[in-house]
């Protein structure tokens, strides 16, 4: 759908020279946010930060071989290890990376399959004298 020059001057003016939000914006011109990221940026809009790289990429490999060799190897330990190889990154930073690496045990329950009258349980208790 084409804009009016007009209309899009009046996003550009609000969002950059009186600093309104793009939501603000969105809202002063009865557009959706989307459509004014995109008139304000085009297709080079400003990423959200997630595809910034992180300060732990560069000792993945050192977290993944530790993580192979000791699946149960704390933060803290992995800490103390990356920092003597350079790292200079925070503790959370760490956690956050080693969080969705590390391989989950699930555990599984499988339903008890008996016949009615077959097995009893009981659960005991004392009740006093």
């Amino acid at each position: 759908m084409a804009y009016t020059p007009e209309l899009i001057a009046q996003i550009r003016r609000l969002h950059f020279h009186e600093h309104y939000t793009i939501h603000a914006v969105s809202q002063v011109v009865n557009l959706h946010r989307d459509t004014v990221k995109r008139i304000l940026y085009g297709d080079h809009s400003p990423d959200s930060g997630h595809s910034r790289p992180k300060i732990t990429d560069p000792y993945l490999t050192v977290i993944m071989e530790h993580l192979d060799n000791y699946p149960s190897i704390r933060c803290t330990k992995l800490l103390r290890i990356m920092k003597d190889r350079g790292y200079c990154g925070s503790y959370n930073s760490l956690r956050r990376t080693v969080y969705p690496l590390r391989k989950r045990k699930k555990e599984s329950f499988r339903p008890m399959e008996v016949f009615k009258g077959e097995q009893g349980q009981v659960d005991w208790a004392h009740c006093g004298e």
